[in-house]
């Protein structure tokens, strides 16, 4: 076990987490602490303190929460052992990210499945380095740049499968058209994983989604795909169009009505018959019969040549 008068920052410039070999702490220990760090000192999976930046000397008075679990400890000189982390919690780190493999998804419009790929960047800090501590603790001694990427790709991966497909299975947006959504699928995503990183004691203070594409034979068969679509609909609406069309034409046209005086006690004609309709003061329609029409129709030709008197009509 190593025992030391001064616990400082040591580790790399790219870390987030970084755990001091030194173990054994004693009383009037001198502890410095960096601007952008913060020092936790951590014992049997709880913290027992956190230090801002600053000069500090482990005793009673600078330490009241380590005074309450361990006050024979830090009244008498007698060393202890306690864990210190250093957290990194000002300085943001980028992130570049892909997806290591294609993903098979269903195109919501066409239906046939496609191999997606992709990329984009992010940028992740320390929110709560308590909590950060208190998850990774134990697992390793420090968390640099690259390792911290490892230990979320699995969670991010899934967060981004997830959100392309939410976005264009809800929306209904063909693989053709997914660069116009980038936006909406980066929101979407950058929504989801700042929620699980939250719990990790990180935040997610930038996210993107610079491409999402598909292998070229898979863009030919949706475009092939989309090209007969619209030949279809196109058929059908010409079709649509003709029976619309062929039922108007062969509606029955109204009626037309025209007044022609007192007509069987002041009523109309209804023109559009061969000799009309009759429609009486009340309303009614009355019909003649065709033989009362052609009778009349003699009558008027025989009067006309002067061999009927015109009395025979009278009642």
């Amino acid at each position: 076990m190593i025992i030391s008068k001064i616990i400082k920052f040591e580790g790399p410039t790219d870390v987030f987490i970084w755990k001091h070999p030194i173990v054994i702490l004693t009383h009037q220990m001198q502890l410095y602490v960096e601007n952008n760090y913060y020092a936790i000192l951590f014992r049997d999976g709880e913290i027992l303190d956190i230090f801002t930046s600053g000069h500090y000397t482990l005793n009673a008075s600078t330490t009241p929460l380590l005074k309450k679990v361990l006050p024979h400890q830090l009244s008498r000189n007698v060393s202890f052992q306690c864990d210190v982390y250093f957290v990194n919690c000002f300085t943001s780190f980028n992130f570049l990210w892909g997806t290591p493999s294609p993903i098979p998804m269903q195109d919501p419009l066409y239906g046939l499945f496609v191999n997606v790929r992709a990329n984009g960047q992010m940028k992740i800090k320390v929110s709560d380095s308590a909590k950060l501590v208190k998850r990774l603790a134990g697992d390793v001694s420090s968390f640099i740049h690259d390792k911290l990427q490892d230990y979320l790709r699995d969670m991010i991966m899934m967060k981004i499968v997830v959100g392309i497909s939410q976005i264009m299975i809800n929306d209904n947006v063909s693989f053709l058209d997914v660069s116009a959504r980038l936006f909406d699928i980066s929101e979407a995503i950058h929504i989801s994983i700042a929620r699980d990183l939250y719990e990790c004691g990180l935040s997610a203070v930038y996210f993107n989604v610079n491409s999402i594409t598909i292998p070229s034979s898979d863009y030919a068969q949706l475009k092939e795909a989309k090209e007969t679509a619209v030949s279809i609909k196109t058929i059908a609406d010409a079709e649509a169009y003709s029976i619309i069309a062929k039922g108007e034409a062969e509606k029955t046209v109204r009626p037309s009505v025209i007044n022609i005086g007192n007509v069987a006690s002041g009523g109309q004609v209804v023109v559009g018959d061969n000799y009309g309709n009759i429609v009486g003061a009340d309303g009614i329609i009355n019909r003649p019969s065709n033989s009362v029409i052609q009778g009349d129709e003699r009558k008027k030709a025989k009067m006309n040549e002067g061999s009927l008197d015109s009395d025979l009509f009278e009642e």
